[in-house]
C-alpha cells in the first residue's frame, strides 16, 4: 500500500511510518519495479544512478548494505545505489539519478545544501529541482509537527510530501 501511494503521487513523496514498518523494504520494492520495467538498464550498470542519503554512516554503511543483502539485493545496489550521508550532498551538485531516497528525512536540514545556492533561494527544494530526473522517495518514522518544528514540516512538504502514512 505504502509503495502504491507512492506511485499514486507521481513517484515523490515520503513513507511516514513507525520505526519496525518496512520502509526501506519500500525503496527496494521500488528499485526492483525499476529492474522489472526496464527503467534500469544495461546501459545504466555500474553508474550508480540510485542516490541513496541517509543522515549517518552507520545507516550508509551497515543498515542498508545488510537490508539490501536480507532482500537478496546486494548485487543490484553494489551496480545501481551511490550511498552518502546528508553532509555530502553538496557534492552532488548538477548530476541527475533516477531516484533519490532519503532515509529519515526528518533528518534533512536547509545547511546539508546550503554551500553551493545563492543566499535567498530555497537551498534544498533548488538542489533537489536540479539534480532529479524523476523520483523522490522519503523515509520516516518521526514527521515534523508544523508548529513546533515548522522548517522541518516545510523541508518535507517542498521536497517529498507525505504520501502514506502508518503510526
Amino acid at each position: 500500500q505504502a509503495h502504491s501511494a507512492w506511485l499514486a503521487a507521481g513517484r515523490v513523496g515520503t513513507i511516514a511510518a513507525g520505526t519496525g514498518f518496512g520502509k526501506s523494504r519500500v525503496a527496494i520494492i521500488e528499485i526492483e519495479r525499476m529492474l522489472l520495467d526496464a527503467k534500469l538498464t544495461v546501459q545504466d550498470y555500474d553508474t550508480e544512478c540510485i542516490l541513496l542519503v541517509t543522515p549517518t554512516e552507520k545507516l550508509r554503511d551497515e543498515n542498508w548494505p545488510k537490508e539490501f543483502d536480507d532482500w537478496n539485493m546486494t548485487d543490484v545496489a553494489e551496480k545501481y545505489v551511490k550511498a552518502i550521508c546528508f553532509a555530502s550532498l553538496k557534492k552532488e551538485l548538477g548530476k541527475k539519478y533516477k531516484l533519490v531516497i532519503l532515509d529519515e528525512i526528518h533528518r534533512l536540514t536547509d545547511m546539508s545544501a546550503a554551500a553551493f545556492i545563492s543566499t535567498g533561494e530555497d537551498v534544498l527544494t533548488t538542489f533537489m529541482a536540479e539534480n532529479l530526473s524523476e523520483a523522490v522517495m522519503g523515509l520516516t518514522a518521526t514527521v515534523p509537527d508544523v508548529k513546533r518544528d515548522p522548517d522541518k514540516a516545510r523541508i518535507i512538504a517542498q521536497i517529498a510530501p507525505v504520501v502514506f502514512t502508518y503510526s
